[in-house]
């Protein structure tokens, strides 16, 4: 008996220390099958912060280019790394030269800043990483911008527009950010094709405060306690979009302002309940004028007896608008989009916990007390 309680003991020990969540990913390797991240190589060259006022600082920087839609400035292939508070891996301000911002790693910790744009007209950020903990882009009094496949992560903000209009921003993934795109009066933007995935607890995929006139398609939001959320905001048009297990909300318009919101030919995943009102409609509808048709809600697939291709019964929202969709469809309109196995957003998994109890049961059984 001492022997088989010793063994008991040394086990139990062991499974203690494996007990403790493990890392499964490091932070080098996509935590989503959507997101492409970057690596610092040696055809990096690392420095510190680049601060860029007015075009003859551009031009003076001597980087390739002239400044010309063909030929833009090409700030590349750099690695900047801050660590003090309000510090800014790449600010330029004050420019309406053509410049492109592409394939450079920008890492920052709590309080600092990837790149900001602020009084500036045409220019491209693309095939860029940016990993902090503050924001990751921010945009003010911007015009005529492309922002195209770049990855920002871990950030309080991940991309942040302030009077921010003619932006095409595009291919993007947006990982683990705690509102991942944020609006402030802002207009005629485009934001598509973009994947938007795994919030913090309490996080916004969409976060929009006046800001009108703005197209919202073929994204991917999933994971965020809510996708899209809205005060003060109208004609904003969203289609194509795959919303998936938004805990809170898919789409949650507010009292405060927000009208003339369309929503049509979207695919709405795995509804969650309404902890206010009980439901457990994946859209709230606070506002005036909001027009939701022709969307795939996973919960409301019959029936269509008439078999015409529309479900018989409208999909009732909660809100006070008690708005309805009247054309729910029985089947998603994109037929390409495989649900994502897990939710986890940190990169850890608890099995060892699992293995634990496993180990437990099988002891007992071949050595009984």
């Amino acid at each position: 008996m001492d022997s088989h309680l010793s063994h008991l003991r040394l086990v139990f020990f062991v499974c203690f220390l494996i007990s403790f969540p493990l890392p499964l990913f490091s932070n080098n390797i996509p935590i989503h099958p959507f997101i492409i991240t970057k690596e610092s190589n040696s055809a990096f060259s690392v420095q510190q912060s680049i601060i860029i006022d007015g075009n003859h600082d551009l031009r003076a920087r001597n980087w390739p280019g002239d400044g010309s839609f063909l030929s833009p400035y090409l700030i590349e292939n750099y690695s900047i790394e801050v660590s003090e508070v309000g510090a800014i891996c790449i600010e330029i301000k004050n420019t309406n030269q053509f410049f492109s911002i592409q394939n450079c790693v920008l890492r920052g910790s709590l309080g600092t800043t990837g790149i900001s744009l602020t009084n500036v007209t045409n220019g491209f950020v693309t095939q860029t990483e940016i990993l902090t903990q503050g924001t990751g882009l921010t945009l003010n009094s911007t015009t005529n911008m492309l922002i195209n496949n770049n990855t920002i992560r871990e950030a309080e903000y991940g991309l942040v527009l302030h009077f921010t209009s003619s932006l095409d921003l595009s291919e993007n993934s947006l990982v683990n950010n705690y509102r991942a795109i944020c609006s402030y009066s802002s207009t005629n933007n485009i934001i598509s094709r973009n994947t938007i995935t795994h919030s913090p607890s309490g996080g916004y995929g969409l976060d929009f405060h006046f800001t009108n006139y703005t197209l919202i398609a073929n994204n991917s939001i999933l994971f965020q306690n809510y996708g899209f959320y809205s005060e003060y905001s109208s004609h904003i048009n969203f289609t194509s979009n795959i919303f998936f297990r938004n805990y809170l909300k898919a789409i949650f318009l507010s009292e405060f302002g927000t009208s003339h919101i369309y929503v049509f030919s979207n695919d709405f995943y795995t509804p969650v309940k309404d902890v206010t009102s009980g439901s457990r409609s994946q859209a709230t509808d606070n506002g005036q004028e909001n027009i939701f048709s022709h969307n795939y809600w996973s919960e409301w697939i019959s029936p269509d007896d008439d078999n015409n291709g529309i479900i018989d019964i409208p999909y009732l929202l909660s809100g006070f608008a008690r708005n309805h969709d009247f054309f729910p469809l029985p089947s998603p309109t994109i037929s390409s989009f495989t649900p994502p196995l897990t939710s986890t957003s940190s990169g850890w998994f608890y099995f060892p916990s699992l293995l634990l109890i496993i180990v437990i049961v099988l002891i007992r059984r071949k050595f009984p007390i």
